[in-house]
């Protein structure tokens, strides 16, 4: 599935949406965009997207991380300020 979507595409228009003088530095967008398709395409919550992504390889290998690297899951975890209901807008 990884090599059917366009990333560079969505890359692109990630960061088209972000201030470079504005708020915290942007997370790495295959990450966040990688997180947020998991999350939706297995109907999981926020905080079980990550879990998953943190458990399983073959999700990291999705998002783009090196694998046996948790320290971007942690910034996943991190990502942004934490919205009102304490989830953490993923």
């Amino acid at each position: 599935m990884s090599e059917c979507i366009p990333w560079d595409d969505l890359v692109d228009g990630y960061y088209k949406g972000l201030s470079v003088r504005e708020g915290l530095p942007a997370k790495d967008a295959r990450l966040v965009i990688g997180a947020v398709i998991i999350k939706h395409k297995l109907c999981l919550s926020e905080e079980e997207a990550v879990q998953q992504i943190q458990e399983n390889p073959h999700l990291q290998y999705f998002v783009g991380l090196p694998l046996s690297d948790g320290s971007a899951i942690c910034a996943l975890v991190i990502c942004g300020d934490p919205q009102a209901d304490g989830s953490v807008g993923v």
